[in-house]
């Protein structure tokens, strides 16, 4: 069945849901997403086998919140259905200067290596 934070676009944690709701209902919400994929992917690894995510941190909420810390959430997803933690890697970035080019977004970048267990 399709969840409450479900578009045409099946983004996970849609900015419509976060509006659309209470930041604990989004968050649980959230989190149910990333454990629904991330349990797919782990089925479709072979025992021994690894992933590697890249994640960004998210969009602020409508009053400049932050809601999600996403590389935790992955992070807890992944452990919830059998990952292994392999190791993590961050990139910090400076905050948004139109003066260049959009270079530096003000979102930070996150690479998680998974491991399915043997």
């Amino acid at each position: 069945p399709a969840s409450k934070g479900d578009d045409s676009s099946n983004e996970i944690g849609a900015r419509k849901l976060l509006l659309s709701c209470g930041p604990n209902e989004f968050v649980a919400e959230w989190q149910a997403q990333q454990e629904r994929w991330l349990k797919v992917a782990h089925a479709n690894l072979r025992p021994g086998g690894t992933a590697t995510l890249m994640i960004v941190d998210a969009d602020r909420g409508p009053n400049d919140e932050v809601v999600i810390d996403n590389l935790q959430s992955t992070l807890k997803a992944a452990k919830a259905i059998g990952f292994t933690v392999v190791g993590t890697a961050t990139i910090r970035r400076a905050k948004y200067d139109p003066t260049r080019g959009g270079a530096g977004m003000g979102r930070s970048e996150h690479l998680v290596h998974l491991r399915r267990a043997r």
